[in-house]
């Protein structure tokens, strides 16, 4: 059986070391926790707790917290229990407007990428990304003449239970769908349930690409170093266009320590989620990044732009140059003609006709 109180003082001087809760809030938070444990007084003689500074990951904690709420009944289930607990850890971690505070002012201070390593280790410490279950997937190169691929099995992701499914089918399919995607800003804070994952211990910072109101939070199963996931506030489809070009631009001005990306809004060929905008990036040099040209091209139009095309699986156009506006101009002509251009003889269709 897990000790409730013992677990609450465990619980509290982990928020302290890593996730920044202040002296003056200690007994505020013990009394929230009590509350939400069902536990009616707090321990009456707290041993040392020196080795809570030694974790490095809040898996031992997480995992007594889902066996305490499955012992205490306040869970039914496994999925009630991991949501349960993910939401004691989101009332442990900083509200949204303080870390939005925080980041900005590293930003400022000691540089872009000292604010990520701040949002960073703080999804880490409060469970949010799965360091542990990330550090089981599968990563290894194959090298083809002059590029090497990465080839990754995720295998951090959870599955769906059978049990989780079979629940499904008793839900309201009438039910309005909130928040609307796994993407949207509604899920800062969300509990979840058996159709939707636990995002209560969820963060984001705040971003402006292009005048409009973005978001970046990291992927709590990553692919790659400081995997992070760029979305629009609002809930608008996928679109690749001249503008989408100019929000990578602005994304890199403010954050120069990643890279940043987007798939197609295309089906298949595109992103899992096609009707939320977004884009990924994060520190990591993509095998595409090290491609090198099989020839070189030229335009009379954008003569300070080198264009390269790569040696690479499928079309790959590389931009190269000193001014993002002309980088910008040419790569959005060359979204736009691509739309429009078909080669039926060698399999090329108008990707945007029926």
């Amino acid at each position: 059986m897990v000790d409730g109180k013992f677990l609450i003082e465990k619980l509290i001087a982990y928020a302290k070391a890593f996730l920044y809760l202040g002296d003056s809030d200690e007994i505020y938070m013990r009394n929230t926790l009590m509350s939400m444990m069902r536990i009616s007084s707090p321990m009456d003689k707290v041993p040392n707790l020196g080795f809570i500074k030694e974790m490095s990951v809040p898996d031992v904690l997480f995992g007594e917290l889902t066996d305490y709420c499955t012992e205490a009944g306040i869970a039914d289930d496994e999925t009630q229990a991991n949501l349960y607990a993910s939401f004691i850890f989101g009332v442990l971690t900083q509200k949204p407007s303080e870390i939005n505070t925080t980041f900005n002012y590293l930003k400022e201070k000691m540089g872009a990428q000292a604010a990520c390593d701040y949002l960073y280790n703080l999804s880490v410490k409060n469970n949010y990304i799965q360091k542990t279950a990330i550090s089981r997937n599968l990563l290894w190169e194959y090298k083809d003449g002059d590029n090497v691929l990465e080839i990754t099995i995720n295998l951090s992701k959870p599955e769906k239970d059978n049990k989780d499914i079979a629940k499904l089918v008793k839900a309201d399919p009438g039910a309005k769908k909130y928040p609307k995607c796994p993407l949207c800003k509604e899920n800062e804070g969300y509990l979840g349930n058996y159709n939707h994952p636990p995002r209560a211990n969820l963060r984001t910072v705040s971003l402006n690409l292009c005048g409009e109101e973005w978001f970046l939070q990291y992927s709590p199963y990553a692919y790659f170093n400081e995997h992070c996931i760029v979305f629009n506030k609002k809930h608008t489809p996928m679109q690749m266009t001249r503008q989408t070009i100019l929000k990578l631009f602005d994304f890199i001005d403010v954050l120069p320590n990643y890279f940043i990306g987007s798939n197609s809004d295309l089906p298949i060929v595109g992103g899992s989620i096609l009707n939320h905008e977004h884009y990924q990036g994060g520190k990591h040099t993509m095998p595409m990044h090290k491609a090198k040209p099989l020839y070189v091209l030229s335009s009379e139009k954008f003569p300070d732009v080198e264009i390269s095309i790569l040696n690479w699986y499928n079309s790959a156009i590389r931009l190269t140059g000193y001014n993002k506006n002309t980088i910008a101009e040419l790569g959005g002509d060359i979204v736009e003609a691509w739309k429009k251009y078909s080669d039926e003889s060698v399999g090329i269709v108008n990707g945007i006709e029926e």
